[in-house]
């Protein structure tokens, strides 16, 4: 099965992906791709006008203080001609995320939606593939998912030449980010900023994933790794951005586990 769509990004600072998304033939919906989550949501009202029922209510967390999710399944769930049926969604609010990356945001697809496929992104025509065959290109990059439950890609990447380091790729960073003492590790100067309210940027001669290199490259620094890998169960040191796979049409092929960086 194959199925393709143009994408936009969402205007701003956060380059996320939102895709047209069909539900039993209506629509287009926006959703934006969230390789980060496993399972997708969907809004109230997206929820009330398909006549979604509750199902089952779910034990989350957000920003730290405990909620419930009713979770219900959605038919027909369709980007291009790529197609899931009976997909579990849980229903939450997505104002604020609209607000936050500047359109309106009808839904998430996280990885119950693609875990049986290959995605091809590609930000110079803002077209995304979704495809069941197996990539098999030159030049793979094996990754590995942090778990089910939290399907983050784990990758290696070398700095400057340095490394391997244990990166996320993150398709919701616009910026290649690591952490403090990482930066620390490589001596990484602070040379500017790009908005007031971000920590530094700095530039680094050259960042490396597999054969694919891209050289004069910027890099910033977070803090809250420490956290975020406490809450995530993982040790990841960086999160590889926008800036870096912009320079390619990228394959994520959850089959085979391998990622391909095509120029």
């Amino acid at each position: 099965m194959r199925g393709d769509a143009r994408f936009q990004t969402a205007p701003g600072f956060l380059p996320l992906v939102v895709l047209p998304v069909k539900i039993n033939g209506k629509g287009i919906y926006k959703f934006i791709l969230d390789t980060g989550a496993s399972v997708s949501y969907i809004s109230p009202a997206l929820a009330k006008e398909h006549g979604i029922a509750i199902e089952t209510t779910k034990n989350a967390e957000a920003l730290g203080n405990p909620v419930s999710i009713d979770f219900g399944k959605m038919d027909k769930v369709t980007v291009g001609q790529y197609l899931k049926d009976g997909l579990e969604v849980g229903i939450i609010d997505m104002t604020a995320l609209g607000k936050t990356v500047g359109v309106k945001v009808d839904g998430t697809l996280g990885y119950n939606y693609f875990k049986d496929a290959c995605i091809n992104i590609n930000f110079n025509t803002q077209l995304l593939v979704f495809d069941t065959t197996p990539a098999k290109l030159k030049y793979p990059v094996p990754f590995r998912l942090a778990s089910d439950d939290k399907p983050l890609i784990i990758i290696p990447v070398s700095i400057n030449g340095k490394g391997t380091f244990d990166f996320a790729l993150h398709t919701g960073v616009s910026i290649t980010t690591v952490c403090a003492d990482l930066a620390q590790e490589i001596g990484l100067p602070k040379t500017g900023v790009v908005n007031p309210n971000l920590p530094p940027l700095a530039q680094v001669d050259s960042i490396q994933v597999g054969e694919r290199k891209v050289k004069n490259i910027q890099i910033t620094n977070e803090g809250y790794f420490p956290a975020f890998n406490e809450a995530s169960g993982t040790s990841i040191r960086g999160f590889l951005g926008y800036n870096f796979f912009k320079n390619f049409s990228f394959i994520i092929d959850y089959i085979d586990k391998t990622l391909y960086f095509v120029k």
